[in-house]
């Protein structure tokens, strides 16, 4: 995990810098003269050379200060900590739809191998590697928001309904926690278009993931012996069959995580949904590179810890498994 994120603190930082224009311009406004705009850079060590640069923020990022803002002129960290719940919420909500529902489609398509399900379930993979995210949010607001009027376009809550008590920052929760039915179903509708656009892909991923591993396992030994005992056809798949065939799947909750991670960059852009991925972007227009690198540290954090919990329940899933 040290080397790799290690890894991920120079790319970002290199790339960051590649970005053409000058942050310094930018914050002191298009009116500035040049003696404050090279005042600005120097206060903000950007005339430094970029060995500098990036000793001076590995220092500061072993000491879990993650720069100040130039655009927000706030630490990077208390902004990315308020705007975190709403990223969690939206991908979490993501990886539950993506999670369950490539599990029960890759199951059936295995189970009804070369039927309508079979090929319906393809037609869905195929869509979900081949539509850009983007495109497919726009395509839903047409939908659901200008011609049908049943889900709002954008936002975490309705303009008129108070957030609910801040507890844990995610919205369906807290407002569920306090009783504020009127928050939780506002909530509720304004998170389905961009869960639902963001899980598209990761369900294709899954959902292919799930039918081939199911593929493998339905044809063992094991199981047969299990049918061949009179075991009804749906306990053979969920308890003999599933168990079975899911380390291959959260294997790919890892990648899906990522995928998931990213794609909320463009998700929330769209649906003006006011979590991380808004903020990198604004952060990126205003060539904030602090904020541009805080995002993709503390993104790289949880995917590898998301990747070591994936680790870890290997033992869970499979007795046989035993790490040294």
């Amino acid at each position: 995990m040290i080397p790799t994120l290690f890894g991920v603190t120079i790319l970002a930082f290199l790339i960051a810098n590649l970005i053409p224009g000058d942050p310094a311009r930018l914050q002191a406004g298009p009116n500035a003269s040049r003696e404050v705009v090279e005042r600005l850079r120097e206060k903000l060590g950007l005339d430094d050379p970029l060995l500098i640069q990036y000793s001076r923020y590995l220092s500061h990022l072993f000491q879990g200060d993650l720069g100040t803002s130039i655009r927000t002129r706030r630490p990077v960290l208390s902004d990315l900590k308020t705007r975190f719940p709403a990223t969690f919420e939206l991908t979490l909500t993501a990886l539950l739809f993506s999670g369950i529902g490539g599990i029960i489609l890759g199951t059936l398509a295995a189970v009804k191998q070369d039927s309508l399900i079979d090929h319906g379930s393809r037609v869905v993979a195929l869509a979900g590697v081949a539509v850009p995210s983007f495109w497919l949010g726009i395509i839903l607001q047409l939908i659901f928001f200008f011609k049908l009027r049943l889900l709002p376009s954008s936002g975490r809550i309705g303009q008129f309904i108070s957030s609910p008590t801040h507890i844990s920052g995610l919205y369906v929760f807290d407002s569920l926690f306090a009783g504020n039915w009127t928050a939780l179903g506002s909530s509720l509708l304004h998170l389905v278009m961009p869960a639902v656009t963001l899980s598209l892909g990761a369900l294709a991923l899954v959902s292919r993931t799930v039918r081939s591993s199911v593929l493998d396992v339905i044809s063992l030994d094991y199981v047969q012996t299990a049918r061949s005992k009179g075991l009804r056809e749906r306990i053979v798949i969920r308890k003999h069959v599933l168990r079975n065939a899911l380390i291959p799947v959260v294997t790919m909750s890892g990648m899906t995580l990522a995928a998931l991670l990213g794609g909320t960059v463009l998700i929330e852009t769209v649906f003006t949904w006011p979590g991380m991925g808004l903020y990198v972007v604004n952060s990126i227009f205003a060539l904030d590179f602090p904020a541009i690198m805080g995002f993709t540290v503390l993104a790289a954090l949880i995917v590898q810890i998301m990747n070591l919990f994936v680790d870890i329940s290997y033992v869970f899933l499979d007795p046989r498994i035993r790490y040294g």
